[in-house]
């Protein structure tokens, strides 16, 4: 079972994984189509404070957690 703070993990880095392809510097060689692709994806992406309001409750209710709501 995935735990919240795993999902929000993931989010966050799928964001930095897209926002790399969009970078010649980052990533050479990346077919245009890709880097297009990239940026449809992050269009409606959620950015780190909606992921902070999305995910606060769920990860202070994890067992073991040391958030505080």
């Amino acid at each position: 079972m995935t735990m919240p703070h795993e999902e929000r993990w993931a989010l966050e880095n799928t964001r930095k994984f897209l926002r790399d392809l969009l970078n010649p510097k980052t990533t050479p060689k990346v077919p245009k189509a890709i880097r297009n692709e990239a940026s449809r994806c992050l269009k409606h992406y959620p950015m780190s404070f909606h992921l902070d309001d999305m995910y606060r409750e769920r990860i202070a209710n994890e067992p073991g957690s040391q958030i505080r709501q």
